[in-house]
């Protein structure tokens, strides 16, 4: 378990991050064009090129989503450890 200080170290450098969605975008091409290609396949993205991703709706969407998905983890994880109950449901 991470202690409160690398928690709010972790938080910080993530609001440092100007553009989330185009860090997330890169993972995202990344994973389903070089890491874990079946996942592309699960999604419905197979046999898509890095440029024909960005510009699918579907990839943008889930994009976007991961985004506010972790977004709202570090909002909650950055107000201290009383807010783990509400993580662990979010997660669940």
């Amino acid at each position: 378990m991470a202690e409160q200080e690398e928690v709010a170290k972790i938080c910080e450098e993530y609001q440092k991050v100007a553009d989330k969605y185009g860090l997330f975008e890169r993972m995202f091409i990344q994973l389903f064009l070089e890491e874990e290609v079946e996942l592309s396949v699960h999604f419905g993205l197979d046999n898509l090129k890095e440029d024909e991703l960005r510009k699918d709706q579907r990839f943008r969407t889930h994009v976007g989503k991961f985004q506010r998905f972790l977004t709202g983890i570090m909002e909650m994880l950055s107000k201290g450890p009383d807010q783990a109950e509400n993580i662990v449901q979010v997660l669940r």
